[in-house]
């Protein structure tokens, strides 16, 4: 069983999700086990002290990374990569250089005219926890789904320390990893495919943050 395309190990036939046994060959399925995704070759990998942030092009960098000024309360900012995918690693390096401010990634991302829809990852350096999100949305409307709702965990750094968001992707099989600590796994075919992108915000007030680096590689 693979989580890339969830099939058999005996096999090697399709399965669905929860099945309980092959519908080819009739092995009874273990659902407890663990299932891992981990990078593959590279799609892109970005470092913003001298590459450009989609986006976002004119941010000042430094040897630093890239450093983003949030004005709006509760407002957030995103780009997009050029790889539109269905399995993937999407991770963003990036510091809260002050107690609103948070850093995450999107996946799966799509749109049609004014609607758009995928999953968003946020890490929380101040309050050391994360949230991974379903959003559909219309102009101004989104409709949030909370898949798993401000998490604690000790994973994530504090802030003005380095943070490392990645969601890992591959089938139904959605990932979550905190500066390389895997930390839930959890399934969902609402979206299977789309875009890929950073993003930035603030919780209630003005913050800043420091994006250092942005890559995404295929889900093995």
């Amino acid at each position: 069983m693979t989580p890339q395309a969830l099939t058999c190990a005996h096999c090697g036939a399709p399965l669905t999700f929860r099945a309980p046994f092959c519908a080819y060959c009739r092995t009874i399925i273990n659902w407890d086990r663990d299932l891992l995704i981990t990078r593959g070759a590279p799609f892109f990998e970005l470092d913003f002290s001298h590459d450009k942030l989609p986006g976002w092009e004119d941010a000042p960098r430094s040897h630093d990374g890239a450093k983003l000024a949030i004005e709006k309360d509760d407002w957030e900012y995103y780009g997009s990569f050029t790889p539109k995918v269905r399995n993937a690693c999407i991770v963003v390096r990036g510091v809260a250089l002050d107690r609103h401010g948070y850093i995450g990634v999107k996946a799966r991302v799509s749109g049609e005219g004014d609607a758009h829809s995928g999953y968003k990852l946020r890490a929380y350096p101040h309050l050391r926890s994360w949230r991974l999100v379903r959003e559909v949305g219309y102009k101004q409307n989104n409709e949030i789904q909370d898949m798993v709702a401000w998490e604690y965990s000790a994973a994530v750094a504090p802030v003005n320390e380095l943070n490392e968001v990645e969601l890992r992707l591959a089938d139904s099989v959605l990932q979550v990893s905190i500066n390389g600590q895997h930390i839930t796994t959890v399934y969902d075919a609402g979206f299977l495919f789309g875009g890929l992108s950073w993003l930035v915000g603030s919780i209630d007030s003005h913050a800043t943050v420091m994006l250092k680096s942005a890559a995404a590689y295929r889900a093995i």
